[in-house]
């Protein structure tokens, strides 16, 4: 969408640099900057609005069937967005706001399907890597988005749309033909790897009429968990909104052609996520408690992002170095991305709506970062020493909310949100079983 708001045809000087670059505007769209942001954020105040509601029908209905809702009508609106930009600013606003409900049970519904699909011993790595597919589209969109917008087909910015609506259709089309709830439903699985999942998982595939609110809301683990998740996706959104204005007010690099430098740093996220997922698989197995093996890697995590960081505001303007540090703080940051493991593995059976509860903070951290940037920007914008302190404010953030975590986390499954189906006997088995190693 970006391609579409985004102010150009400009010469940038920042105290770090200068580029010459010009380029022009796109044909017809004069948006000042107030309507560019409430275009870009009116998606996440939609999709907020309906995350504990995706989350509740998630485990109500099932997560193949909530994603697969998600997925076909938001593939559907994307291919649309052209031609709703030509009806007006108003259109265009209400349109992404209503495109970002229905996105907003993407990760619940994912979180509920992932957990009927892998074994309590490679939880983090299998959930993990299904969730990296989100870091990957950060990556590559930009890219693909601006290579997109030089054809002049169509006058270059809807070909993303297009683009990206037709591989949507063709992937949800495969999605529903072989995705299924359960391992025993799948004509992929054979019986015997279907009752290995099923004997060595922390939940059944079954869903659950009731909703224990009260419990959720004061559930210490799930607010720790929160805090932990605003620590990793703070950091995220800071990288993954204002990176590139940084390249740009700094360095005098447009965002409209430094997608290269403000996307490569994703690869290193998606790399890390694997690397110390299967690290907290290998500890939780072998040598600690889950809970504590979670722990130690997500500080380890912590305080070498923060550490990278303070490095960046030592370095001023060596542009070369700062990419390298900003690649090392996405890298070292993955190993926080605990939170959907740990939602599957203490909540079995509302991982839909735990999870929900958790990505509504999660989403705020996309709301909140531009906010935060312009509270520390409003005197000077290009400049090194007010960046420093966006990268101080990430640094105290991150330290704070990871006391949280590591005092009250858990990792065993809480006895109220075992499976209402299990016996007395099973939920025992259950917890002893996924707590304890």
């Amino acid at each position: 969408m970006s391609a579409v708001v985004q102010g150009k045809n400009q010469t940038l000087q920042g105290k770090c640099g200068t580029s010459n670059t010009s380029i022009e505007a796109n044909d017809g769209f004069n948006w000042n900057l107030s309507q560019q942001f409430w275009i870009l954020s009116s998606f996440y105040y939609g999709y907020v609005s309906f995350q504990i509601p995706g989350g509740v029908l998630s485990d109500y209905f099932g997560g193949k069937r909530m994603l697969s809702f998600s997925l076909v009508t938001a593939t559907l609106f994307t291919l649309i967005t052209p031609l709703v930009v030509n009806f007006g600013i108003g259109s265009i606003i209400a349109f992404r706001f209503i495109l970002g409900i229905l996105q907003g049970s993407i990760f619940p519904a994912t979180v509920v399907l992932l957990r009927n699909w892998c074994t309590f011993a490679e939880s983090t790595l299998f959930i993990n890597t299904a969730m990296s597919g989100a870091y990957f589209g950060a990556f590559a969109s930009p890219i693909l988005t601006g290579y997109l917008c030089e054809f002049s087909l169509l006058s270059g910015w809807p070909l993303p749309f297009y683009a990206f609506g037709s591989f949507g259709i063709c992937w949800c089309t495969f999605w529903i033909a072989v995705a299924t709830e359960c391992p025993s439903s799948s004509s992929f699985v054979s019986k015997n790897e279907s009752n290995h999942i099923q004997i060595n998982s922390c939940r059944k595939c079954s869903g659950s009429l009731t909703t224990p609110w009260k419990k959720l809301f004061t559930s210490l683990p799930l607010m720790a968990t929160i805090s932990g998740s605003i620590c990793f996706n703070f950091h995220l959104q800071l990288i993954l909104n204002e990176y590139p204005t940084f390249l740009s007010l700094v360095f005098g690099i447009p965002i409209s052609t430094n997608g290269y430098l403000s996307s490569f740093p994703f690869l290193f996220l998606i790399t890390g996520g694997f690397i110390f997922s299967y690290i907290v698989d290998i500890i939780k197995m072998s040598y600690l408690r889950n809970d504590t093996a979670r722990k130690l890697v997500f500080m380890f995590g912590c305080i070498t992002t923060s550490l990278s960081l303070l490095l960046m505001i030592i370095m001023d303007c060596q542009l070369n170095i700062i990419e390298g540090l900003v690649c090392a703080s996405l890298f070292f940051s993955s190993a926080m991305t605990q939170s959907g493991p740990i939602i599957a593995d203490v909540f079995p059976s509302y991982a839909g709506v735990a999870y929900s509860i958790l990505d509504v903070f999660t989403s705020a951290c996309a709301i909140a970062s531009p906010y935060v940037t312009k509270v520390f920007l409003i005197e000077e914008s290009d400049s090194m020493q007010a960046w420093s302190n966006i990268f101080y404010f990430d640094v105290a953030q991150m330290l704070t909310f990871s006391i949280m975590f590591f005092l009250f986390v858990k990792a065993d499954p809480e006895d109220w949100a075992v499976s209402v189906e299990d016996s007395a006997e099973e939920k025992h088995h259950l917890v002893s079983k996924c707590g304890k190693n």
